[in-house]
């Protein structure tokens, strides 16, 4: 037996670790749903290489290699200082952050203690292989865009059995520092509610001009320096916050803050922000589609988490099949990087990937959480009849999903029909803001009824416009555009949720139901039965179904 563990560097945004045994992948998890702390970013995940070991039934002595997202210590110091001085005005305290950073990296125990040959892999290499290793496609174009990794922010390349970069952006050219930036100015956690940005676009229009911050060319793209020398000398005592969002709000006006009502003119600039993500993202697949010829592409990055942009860009006459893992985000790296080190490829159909418990660790549980609780054989019918009463039910079956959504096996779940239940859902389970959407699951083989130009969806990750007629079947599901995020269920990936769907269609015809993340506001989805019930106390969620048993309040 060969083992090849993959983490993420500690400096990633959303840490993580993944392990294949003889070159196949078998377990993987994000530190955030071990730890609790959401993203867990910059924290070594070995509460994650814990379960990896664990689930794969040895000791780290038995791991063959260990292999890291990012660039050694040394090497990435170097990247960022030789950078920062080939920028005119890259801001003097940058430097020292990149020190921190290098410091942060260097600091890392695990790398000290662990007398394994470690291997390193640079960040985006490691983004872009953990997309089309898994895409089943034999040759593919390639992007990979984030904030930043290493110096890079954004790479197009081409996948034939192996990876070669075509093209590179650095940090001064990032769009998803851009797009983290306008949801920092927008009054949301940057690199953590870009999601909200993206929401929030549907409501506005994209009326102001950016010309002044980015260019989009036949060749590409690239950031208009927002710093002038005054900018730079102040850069020496205040942030780079400060110095930067000087220039937003001599363009847009004051900053919102977090608890401030939201405006049509918030709306407009998250529209505006969005719509440039997507027209820059057209660009460089068709750039791309020019220079290879290939009409499939995959995506990969904290970007790639952006359904708006990776749809527009499937709607494109250039693109036939497109390919974004469901942990697109930082945490694909530890994924990409054991896949590296291998040359291992395969088609990946689920995110199934995480820790899994069985009806007697789940009963234990239950024994000492004070609801009452009861064992059904056939916990999918109940579910579903529970659901045309418009119940809200927290769902928690088989093994955990990798990525940011949820996936039918840690839900929320909710009738879609109801058009008034979304609201309940957001106030009273989820306690967030009330215009924020919610997404449906349906079985893959109603998408074309329900969805216009339908493509499969296994991942939640890309947005459809939902015909006129099927909005007011399933109001609670469509956003105020028209438009939704689907998850299509197939039966051979999913059968337990597949069959809670069939039997929703069964009682009322619609082969859809509502699914949300099983998480309260700012924590991690759940991962264990004791966060379930812990989430299920604290919120407002009517039942639980946990393995086979329904918990009740």
């Amino acid at each position: 037996m060969t083992y090849v563990l993959g983490i993420t560097s500690s400096i990633c945004y959303n840490t993580s670790a993944a392990i294949l045994k003889n070159g196949r992948l078998i377990a993987m998890a994000e530190e955030e749903r071990f730890n609790r702390i959401k993203h867990s970013p910059r924290i070594h995940p070995q509460m994650a290489i814990d379960f990896c070991l664990k689930y794969a039934g040895i000791t780290l002595e038995d791991v063959d290699s260990i292999v890291i997202s990012g660039t050694t210590p040394k090497q990435f110091f170097k990247l960022r200082a030789l950078y920062r001085l080939k920028r005119t005005w890259s801001l003097p305290n940058l430097f020292f952050h990149d020190y921190k950073e290098y410091k942060h990296i260097s600091r890392n125990n695990f790398f000290k203690e662990n007398n394994k040959k470690l291997f390193w892999y640079p960040h985006h290499l490691a983004h872009a292989a953990s997309s089309y290793f898994c895409s089943g496609f034999k040759e593919s174009n390639i992007i990979s865009w984030d904030a930043l990794g290493d110096i890079n922010s954004t790479v197009l390349g081409i996948g034939k059995n192996k990876i070669d970069f075509l093209e590179c952006y650095g940090y001064q050219n990032s769009m998803g520092a851009l797009y983290a930036d306008f949801t920092e100015f927008l009054g949301f956690r940057p690199h953590s509610q870009e999601g909200k940005t993206m929401g929030l676009s549907s409501y506005g229009k994209p009326v102001y001009d950016m010309s002044d911050m980015i260019i989009i060319t036949e060749n590409g793209y690239f950031r208009k320096p927002i710093y002038g020398p005054l900018d730079f000398i102040k850069s020496f005592t205040l942030s780079p916050n400060k110095v930067k969002f000087v220039f937003f709000e001599r363009k847009f006006g004051s900053r919102r803050n977090r608890d401030e009502k939201i405006t049509k003119k918030h709306q407009n600039i998250a529209a505006t922000i969005q719509k440039t993500m997507e027209k820059l993202l057209i660009n460089l697949s068709e750039i791309l589609y020019k220079k290879t010829n290939l009409k499939k592409i995959c995506l990969a990055g904290g970007c790639a988490l952006n359904c708006n942009a990776n749809s527009a860009v499937l709607r494109q006459d250039f693109v036939k099949d497109i390919f974004i893992q469901p942990a697109a985000n930082d945490a694909g790296t530890s994924l990409g990087a054991a896949l590296l080190k291998t040359n291992s490829k395969f088609k990946m159909d689920h995110a199934y990937w995480g820790p899994e418990f069985d009806n007697e660790e789940i009963k234990n549980v239950l024994k000492d959480s004070g609801f009452k609780y009861e064992y059904h054989d056939d916990i999918s019918g109940v579910t579903a009849e529970l659901l045309t009463k418009n119940e809200i039910i927290g769902w928690f079956q088989g093994r955990m999903e990798i990525g940011p959504r949820a996936l039918g096996n840690r839900s929320i779940l909710a009738d879609p029909t109801n058009a008034n239940i979304k609201n309940d859902v957001n106030i009273k389970v989820k306690h967030r803001e009330v215009w924020r959407p919610f997404a449906p699951s349906l079985l893959e083989r109603a998408a074309k009824e329900y969805l216009e130009d339908a493509y499969p969806s296994p991942f939640m990750i890309l947005t459809f416009f939902v015909p006129p007629e099927k909005i007011k079947e399933i109001p609670s599901v469509v956003h105020v555009d028209g438009s939704t995020r689907p998850q299509t269920v197939e039966k051979k990936v999913n059968k337990r949720y597949y069959k809670l769907i069939e039997a929703f269609e069964d009682l009322t015809s619609v082969p859809v139901i509502l699914n949300t993340s099983f998480n309260d506001k700012g924590e991690p989805i759940v991962c264990t039965p004791q966060d379930a019930i812990n989430t299920f106390r604290k919120t407002g969620l009517d039942y639980l179904a946990i393995g086979n048993y329904l918990v009740s309040k």
